[in-house]
């Protein structure tokens, strides 16, 4: 007589088993997933700048770094490349510490921190200052400039004064009169000359003819 194996039917350990890997293998593809996404979502956050997040950079200043004035300058000003709080200000430190003046946000515009200047006296001044952007961060740097002594204008010649030129103009006729005073002759003096070149010659002659006329007279006498 042969023997005819009868299929068993499935008992429920053996159903509960077959569900259990069912769920735990759903479980394990829905726990990839959520991972998957949860790296796309960082690396996408990585690749996009956020430029809200980021922080107030200055782009200018006015006196700039490192500047060295002949002219003392009348304000400080501040811009940055995106708007900032209230919070921001700046200070200006003179060489010993002392705050000369301060600067807060410009009503007129938001990126820029503006503050008046007193007449600064020559030295190195140091601009300490403070920018919160929309992050709420709170950047801080510093920037210095030096204020020097003017260069003095070169000296011009003063003229003399005005009483030295009537002076000389004062003396210079006296002095051109008095040679034509020294120059004047003396009276009489060319008058004698004159006689005595007239005479001396008529005397000679009158001599002459009275040594002749009595020589005459003796020798008619002896005859």
């Amino acid at each position: 007589m042969s023997s005819v194996r009868r299929r068993r039917p499935d008992t429920p350990l053996r159903t509960l088993s077959g569900m259990h890997r069912l769920r735990t293998r759903g479980r394990g593809r829905g726990r990839s997933r959520r991972v998957f996404a949860a790296a796309a979502g960082l690396l996408l956050a990585l690749l996009i700048p956020g430029t809200a997040a980021a922080d107030a950079e200055l782009t200018s200043t006015i006196p700039a770094d490192g500047a060295v004035l002949a002219v003392p300058p009348t304000e400080v000003v501040l811009t940055f490349d995106q708007e900032i709080t209230d919070r921001s200000s700046f200070a200006v430190l003179d060489s010993n510490g002392a705050t000369v003046a301060e600067g807060a946000v410009d009503p007129a515009d938001p990126t820029t921190l503006r503050g008046a200047l007193p007449l600064l006296e020559p030295g190195t001044y140091e601009v300490q200052w403070v920018a919160q952007s929309a992050d709420g961060h709170l950047p801080r740097g510093t920037l210095t400039f030096t204020v020097v002594e003017p260069t003095p204008p070169p000296a011009t010649a003063m003229p003399g004064p005005t009483e030295a030129p009537s002076e000389a103009a004062s003396a210079a006729p006296t002095a051109a009169a008095s040679p034509t005073a020294a120059a004047s002759p003396v009276p009489g003096d060319d008058g004698d000359d004159d006689d005595t070149a007239v005479l001396l010659p008529i005397a000679i002659v009158g001599l002459l003819v009275g040594g002749g006329l009595a020589f005459f007279l003796r020798r008619r006498s002896a005859a």
